[in-house]
């Protein structure tokens, strides 16, 4: 989905072709290859707006898999915490770090705008700020924090109750590093 017009030209050529130019060669070698690829842009989209080649497109999708984005699952980030936990106390080669169920169901209430990769690093700031082997709510980074706080207060009334519909996403859950 990041392709450069020219890039794109190359990348459909070589699929056609089985042939490419490696970069600083003088002759082209053939190469009998599959590609896989993934992207975060909606490719239909894309092509609709003229960015992305038609062809190319249909040449790219012979299999397509979605993989929703971690805001669309939230009953994987207990799992996807407690992954982390444990790589992150392995290889510091610290004592396993438990999460609160305060500072889970905060987790569970943010969006994940980069997926497992903010994920990752917020437990890790987490873990690393934490004190007495806990990670607790105040121990999470500020932007989760924030956006977390402020999605909280857009889904009350102004009575201050909770809006149907804005029930939490999940119970209360404690994740361990074991």
């Amino acid at each position: 989905g990041e392709l450069s017009p020219d890039s794109q030209v190359l990348l459909l050529r070589a699929l056609e072709e089985k042939r490419f130019l490696p970069l600083g060669a003088d002759e082209e070698v053939g190469s009998d290859f599959q590609l896989v690829s993934g992207t975060n842009r909606d490719l239909q989209h894309e092509v609709a707006a003229g960015r992305f080649r038609e062809d190319l497109l249909a040449r790219l999708s012979l299999w397509h898999f979605h993989l929703p984005g971690l805001r669309e699952r939230p009953e994987d980030v207990p799992l996807l915490v407690r992954h982390v936990l444990t790589e992150l106390t392995a290889r510091s080669r610290r004592a396993p770090v438990r999460v609160a169920s305060e500072a889970m169901d905060t987790l569970l209430a943010y969006t994940w705008p980069g997926n497992l990769r903010v994920l990752h690093n917020a437990i890790a700031y987490a873990c690393a700020v934490c004190e007495g082997g806990t990670i607790e709510i105040h121990d999470l980074p500020e932007a989760v924090l924030r956006a977390t706080s402020a999605a909280a207060a857009a889904s009350t009334s102004p009575g201050g109750e909770r809006e149907e519909g804005a029930a939490e996403t999940a119970a209360p859950l404690c994740a361990e590093a074991q």
